[in-house]
């Protein structure tokens, strides 16, 4: 079975008996107890934040590693040149207008900052990230991860 340290956020995998508990094992590397990688309400799912649908870190999801905001990039994308969203990534962008998108954020990997998840093989462009000015991070005063 696999635990998950929340101080060291290491993913170790543990040897467990019958009847017994992720949480009765200590991290090897900082001593704190484990946690189970699929544990809480949504049991590891999360809803992504700009499109609504469900994804899982590790197979369907990034998690942002700083404050960021969705923003539209024109530009060439195949063979297009493409100089304003689709409707349906305008709906996208009015949704999240203006929100910064915290540390640890959980978001669809078709959304990826690094550009691994853009939708290949499609005709429409996936949005670019910007980074807030430190005053807008400051200003928000609140974590608006996940």
């Amino acid at each position: 079975m696999n635990g998950h340290c929340p101080r060291c956020t290491k993913t170790h995998h543990v040897r467990i008996r019958r009847g017994d508990k992720i949480g009765n094992h200590d991290c090897p590397t900082c001593g704190v107890p484990l946690q189970g990688v699929a544990s809480g309400r949504g049991r590891g799912r999360y809803l992504c934040p700009i499109d609504g649908y469900v994804v899982t870190p590790g197979q369907t999801a990034v998690q942002l590693d700083r404050p960021m905001r969705l923003i539209w990039q024109p530009g060439d994308f195949g063979r297009w040149q493409v100089t304003e969203p689709s409707q349906r990534d305008a709906q996208r962008l009015e949704h999240l207008a203006g929100r910064v998108l915290g540390t640890g954020c959980v978001v669809s990997d078709h959304y990826a900052p690094t550009g691994t998840g853009q939708r290949a093989g499609t005709d429409e462009p996936a949005c670019a990230w910007s980074m807030p000015t430190p005053r807008e991070i400051r200003r928000l005063g609140w974590s608006t991860s996940g």
